[in-house]
C-alpha cells in the first residue's frame, strides 16, 4: 500500500511539473520575468524565471496531498496513516 501511495504521487508529480512548466514558461514570457542576455551571461535569448516556481508546486502539491508521511523515529523510514481512527 504505501509503495502504491508512493508511486502515484510521483507520478502526479511528474505529470502536474511537465503541465506547470510550460504554462509558467509562457507567462513569464508575457509578463517579462526573463532574465536578460549580456555581460557575463551565457544565454543568448531572454530566458524565463518562473520554471522554479513550477517545479516547486509540481513537488509540494502531490507531496502534500499524499497519505504517505515520515514516520517519528527517522526521516527515511515511511509509514502509511492508520486506517483505524483511535488507533495509537
Amino acid at each position: 500500500m504505501i509503495g502504491h501511495a508512493a508511486l502515484v504521487t510521483a507520478i502526479a508529480a511528474f505529470v502536474a511539473c511537465a503541465v506547470a512548466t510550460p504554462v509558467l514558461r509562457r507567462l513569464a514570457l508575457r509578463w517579462e520575468l526573463t532574465d536578460r542576455p549580456g555581460g557575463h551571461k551565457s544565454h543568448r535569448r531572454p530566458t524565463p524565471y518562473l520554471g522554479g516556481i513550477a517545479i516547486m508546486l509540481a513537488t509540494v502539491v502531490p507531496r502534500s496531498r499524499s497519505p504517505v508521511r515520515p514516520s517519528r523515529g527517522s526521516p527515511a523510514s515511511w509509514s502509511a496513516p492508520s486506517p483505524w481512527p483511535c488507533s495509537a
